[in-house]
């Protein structure tokens, strides 16, 4: 399916686009890290360190302001660095693939900046040694040996990260960065005199010798230096005492970052566990296509000259199927009355109404589909609004636009009927239905379930104002010496001169807004449930179900 095989459509399902995403990926991280037995082998000091520091951190999440990114390629992630977390804005640089399951293979990208940081406390050698019960000659000793590579000197002294874990046993590979280096480290190692970065790693064959690798990947003239122990060691500690030389020491670069919880794509379920082994009452479900179309034309006329053109009806096609039940034990007298329309001896199993909404055809001759949607009724502006608003599957930033939809206005089911797996079986055949009847397969599947008060809305004394503000703007503008209404029941203490925000300009024409969406507790949760369970989730908090065909 062509929403499926998008690059970006896939990409914006699995990185963080959104404060509510960050939020639930880092609490997962945080649960992950509460448990002993992580994979990152943390000492039980670095975990109590880490694990404040995360409570430090969520709390700025809170607080801070962490757009919904609309753009393409671009996405947040956090991370644990040498002395703290942070939360940095991403962009991928497209050229990213992923493996025949979907998942990420490769992908480059380049920090834009950081939103959010937090730093942990930097310990003296004591304060150290005491957290992780050891002397200060040993702590001293680690840092000379190069084993605490993100201390800092101060003075005579050194401080030391919280967040440094204590030394494993043996030598672990490192990477150091620099924008310009000393001339005493220059002047004890030249080789370093035309490169900003140094990588060491212990010799595969004689564990007694170290490699020093210069410069960074697919660069030219990179060298490759033989170091003893002693050599190494004296290196490291030099380049630690360094003031601007970084480390990424690759002991602390690994750990675990959950996706998403909710993946972005929700499918239409063609498997229904509750219907395995089912036998149905019915051999055939026969699907009446009602229509009262019809067209005409003049002979006299010139030939096109007997139609105007109503694009709503050209894009936008009504559907309106009964589904009707065809016993096991029918005969050919039984099927001669079906040819002939004659329902009578079946049984009606229920009725579905909607529209198909051919958003490929109205881009392709200009048009857009929420325009023509809001031309043809509030429901369907609702709808395409919802779709093509940030984060919805036809955005024209973070989605794709070029996708036919199909609204369910209803389906219902007999009373009598209900229950026995009919609703799903027809949803799981629905984009066949299309193909079948109106020759084109919808890529997405929307419903709207109603609330459960059906006049749960009313309008604040703050919107009914801005509406008459609205009417009499317009009245003062088409009639110059029209009276404007005094009652200050109508007015709200702002300037004359009040611009109306989108979201108001939209509440005012009567479209969807930021209020339009009803409250949590009037979800219908049973006929929700029934949806969800054929594959459909619901749009952020707009309450419409949508799903994709994957056809």
């Amino acid at each position: 399916m062509e929403a499926l095989n998008n690059r970006l459509l896939q990409f914006n399902s699995m990185m963080l686009l959104n404060k509510r995403e960050v939020l639930e990926s880092f609490d997962d991280f945080v649960a992950h890290h509460r448990k002993k037995d992580n994979e990152e082998g943390y000492s039980e000091g670095k975990r109590k360190v880490l694990l404040s520091l995360c409570d430090e951190f969520r709390n700025e999440l809170e607080k801070s302001d962490i757009p919904t990114l609309t753009k393409p390629w671009l996405y947040y992630d956090y991370s644990i660095t040498n002395d703290g977390i942070e939360l940095s804005l991403f962009k991928c640089d497209n050229d990213i693939e992923f493996d025949d399951e979907g998942e990420i293979s490769s992908m480059s990208s380049s920090e834009e900046y950081t939103l959010v940081k937090v730093k942990c406390d930097y310990l003296t050698v004591e304060q150290y040694a005491e957290l992780y019960d050891v002397t200060t000659t040993t702590v001293r000793q680690w840092i000379r040996r190069g084993k605490l590579r993100t201390a800092k000197k101060k003075g005579r002294d050194w401080l030391i990260p919280a967040l440094a874990d204590k030394p494993k046993r043996g030598f672990e590979s490192a990477t150091y960065h620099w924008n310009v280096l000393s001339s005493d480290i220059l002047a004890v190692f030249p080789f370093l005199a035309e490169t900003n970065r140094v990588y060491l790693f212990q010799d595969d064959e004689d564990k007694k010798l170290f490699n020093a690798i210069t410069g960074w990947p697919g660069e030219n003239n990179r060298q490759q230096v033989k170091l003893t122990t002693k050599e190494r060691e004296q290196l490291e500690i030099m380049l630690i005492a360094a003031p601007g030389v970084k480390v990424e020491d690759l002991s602390t670069g690994v750990r675990y970052v959950p996706a998403k919880r909710n993946f972005l794509l929700p499918v239409l379920s063609y498997q229904d566990d509750s219907m395995t082994n089912k036998t149905f009452s019915y051999s055939n479900i026969i699907v009446q296509q009602h229509s009262s179309d019809t067209a005409h034309f003049s002979p006299d006329n010139e030939p096109r000259d007997s139609f105007s053109f109503d694009y709503t009806s050209t894009y936008l096609v009504p559907v309106h199927w009964t589904f009707w039940g065809v016993p096991h034990d029918a005969d050919d007298i039984f099927y001669d009355a079906l040819d002939n329309g004659n329902y009578a001896d079946c049984t009606k199993i229920g009725v579905l109404s909607g529209q198909l909404i051919l958003c490929k055809q109205m881009i392709a001759n200009g048009y857009d589909p929420l325009t023509v949607c809001d031309d043809e009724s509030a429901d369907l502006e609702y709808v395409m609004s919802a779709l093509v608003d940030q984060g919805g599957p036809l955005n024209e930033w973070t989605g794709e636009p070029l996708l036919d939809i199909f609204y369910i206005h209803e389906l219902t089911i007999e009373e009598s009927l209900q229950r026995q797996g009919l609703g799903s079986r027809i949803l799981q055949e629905l984009p066949c239905l299309c193909r079948e009847l109106l020759h084109v397969v919808p890529d997405i599947l929307t419903y709207y379930p109603a609330p459960t008060e059906r006049n749960w809305h009313t309008e604040s004394e703050r919107e009914v104002a801005l509406r008459n503000i609205a009417v009499e703007r317009v009245a003062k503008a088409i009639t110059p010496d029209h009276n404007v209404n005094q009652n200050t029941s109508n007015t709200i203490s702002f300037a004359d001169k009040y611009r109306f925000s989108d979201d108001e300009t939209k509440m005012i024409m009567g479209c969807r807004h930021s209020g339009s969406s009803y409250p949590e507790v009037l979800k219908n949760i049973r006929l929700i449930a029934f949806y969800q369970k054929n594959g459909f989730q619901e749009l952020g908090d707009t309450r419409l179900l949508y799903a994709y065909t994957e056809m």
